[in-house]
């Protein structure tokens, strides 16, 4: 766990007996806190920096190693892309090694997939990832499952097209559509925002995707009927 940011307090739980003037003060960040993820991205740079690992202009979670072999003429010779405490780790079989081992002794981690040709796939934030002899497999199908299930389409009417381009081309002035209820609204969102990651995969769906997110703060019905047939779209084409 990362140190916790500022001073933290938290009551203690009933089974300790402490009475009701008693509070703790907290060392560690814990899930919840909205300090949390500042202080884990914190904990998480001095531990690759003091290993070795610099971060990169690229962005915050990427951070890389610089090659110290003048015989190789790449300038890293590994990097590393962290999305919370998930973490690819790529680079010269030597280097991956060792950055396992030595980051072991700093964080509880589970045991490292490895992407090799042949091998299972490795499931990283909802994608499949497959490795073949020439290309990267990357295959949102049980995600694409996942999504529909949860807004109960996984038996609907599939669709040809992810939604009709002419209805997407909206002058906000004209939205007499009623508004959503507060959990439609919050549905709404839902489904644009793991749209949203799937589209990262699914470029055929990133314009339906972007037009459903136009109206993500106030959606109507109609927003909704358009929500709803890029599902039935997804429906259609999962397995393509």
């Amino acid at each position: 766990h990362a140190d916790v940011i500022g001073n933290k307090y938290v009551y203690p739980p009933e089974t300790e007996n402490l009475g009701p003037t008693k509070i703790w003060k907290l060392k560690k960040a814990l899930y919840g806190l909205k300090s949390a993820p500042e202080a884990w991205t914190q904990h998480l740079s001095r531990v690759l920096e003091k290993l070795g690992w610099k971060w990169s202009v690229l962005g915050e979670c990427v951070f890389f190693k610089q090659n110290t072999d003048s015989n190789k003429n790449f300038p890293i010779e590994g990097m590393i892309v962290a999305y919370v405490d998930d973490l690819i780790v790529t680079g010269y079989d030597h280097v991956v090694t060792k950055f396992f081992s030595e980051f072991g002794k700093t964080c509880t981690c589970s045991e490292p997939e490895e992407l090799k040709v042949g091998s299972d796939p490795i499931i990283f934030l909802g994608f499949a990832y497959t490795r073949e002899l020439d290309h990267i497999k990357i295959d949102a199908s049980d995600y694409t499952n996942k999504v529909l299930s949860a807004f109960s389409y996984a038996d609907a009417k599939g669709k040809l097209t992810p939604g009709d381009p002419g209805k997407f081309v909206l002058d906000p002035k004209t939205r007499d559509s009623p508004r959503l209820s507060q959990k439609d609204h919050k549905k709404y969102r839902r489904l644009v925002g793991q749209c949203l990651w799937l589209s990262n995969v699914r470029r055929d769906i990133a314009y339906a995707v972007k037009e459903l997110s136009k109206f993500v703060h106030a959606p109507t019905q109609d927003d909704r009927t358009r929500g709803q047939h890029l599902l039935r779209y997804l429906v259609g084409t999962k397995d393509e």
